[in-house]
């Protein structure tokens, strides 16, 4: 019988959180899932503890060591439900995280469903953990909203408004496949940020729940935590996600993520608390996530808009005649 939703997990080197990651799983209100393990290589106890679990998993083992980001498309490949779920190995989830999301899902018919994200530190005494995660948590919440038609007026709003974390979503798989959407095809740390500008191109369906399904582990040792401690290898990962995002929206002819993210690229650091554009149909200033103003027009429609901290200011449409 084909599952409703095939939850892909990436594994490596988890020896020490993947079966508190799996139990959360199989506790679960909603059990008409698959799980799918992808073992990517791993050099302590990953492979044995997967093993425990085989007659309730699907485990693949990667010839080579192919990062998260390949994983999970391997994973994507695989699944036969008719949703998908990405869960991180060394994360957890709440009993009734699935049952919200799909009944979520089922009640507007959206492309996707997002999750809120409750990030804590692994070890409580770890300065940086700490701040980290509180950090986290201010960008990983937002408030419940009903399906959202994603346009090209409305992306760059909804891309500064919402996080582009891959996990703690339900997708429909078909709008996955039918845009071939998939991380970026290579070994990568950042692979969420081009994933989401994909997705944002295709013009999704999008429905968020404000309830939080989702427990994230900061820890010392981690993928991000990593690239946090080295900024050449952050810069250059993030680049390579961007790049990758960028021919795939082009392709698509959408113009306002495409001058978005080739401004994203070359504005390096700046990126994290400023981001701007001044191009001939729309000027935007936002510091902080914050949008101080915007200004847009539409040349096809002859008309424009103005926000001053995201609140509409003005409107003004150009005469016939």
């Amino acid at each position: 019988m084909t599952p409703k939703i095939s939850v892909i997990i990436p594994c490596y080197n988890v020896e020490n959180f993947l079966k508190e990651c799996l139990d959360s799983v199989f506790k679960q209100t909603f059990q008409d899932f698959e799980v799918i393990c992808i073992d990517d290589c791993s050099s302590d106890k990953t492979k044995e503890i997967l093993e425990q679990y085989v007659h309730n998993i699907q485990v693949i083992h990667n010839p080579e060591n192919k990062g998260q980001a390949e994983s999970r498309n391997i994973g994507i490949n695989q699944a036969k439900g008719d949703f998908i779920y990405f869960l991180d190995s060394d994360d957890t989830i709440s009993e009734n995280c699935l049952e919200i999301l799909y009944s979520k899902m089922l009640e507007d018919n959206s492309d996707m469903v997002m999750g809120a994200i409750q990030a804590y530190p692994q070890n409580s005494q770890d300065l940086f953990c700490v701040n980290h995660s509180n950090h986290l948590n201010d960008w990983l919440f937002f408030p419940s909203f009903a399906k959202k038609k994603i346009t090209p007026e409305n992306v760059l709003e909804c891309y500064h408004k919402l996080h582009c974390c891959p996990v703690n979503n339900l997708y429909k798989k078909s709008f996955l496949l039918n845009n071939d959407i998939y991380f970026i095809h290579q070994k990568c740390f950042h692979e969420d940020n081009g994933f989401w500008f994909k997705i944002l191109a295709c013009n999704p369906i999008i429905s968020g729940i404000d309830e939080k399904t989702y427990f994230y582990r900061v820890r010392n040792g981690s993928t991000s935590d990593k690239m946090e401690s080295d900024k050449k290898a952050h810069e250059k990962n993030l680049k390579l996600s961007l790049e990758d995002a960028l021919t795939f929206v082009k392709k698509r002819k959408h113009m306002e993520l495409s001058d978005f993210i080739y401004q994203e690229i070359h504005s390096k650091g700046r990126r994290h608390w400023l981001s701007f554009r001044w191009s001939k149909n729309e000027k935007y200033l936002t510091v902080f996530l914050i949008p101080i103003f915007r200004l847009k027009f539409s040349v096809k429609k002859q008309r424009g808009t103005l926000k001053i901290m995201g609140i509409p200011f003005y409107k003004w449409r150009k005469k016939n005649g």
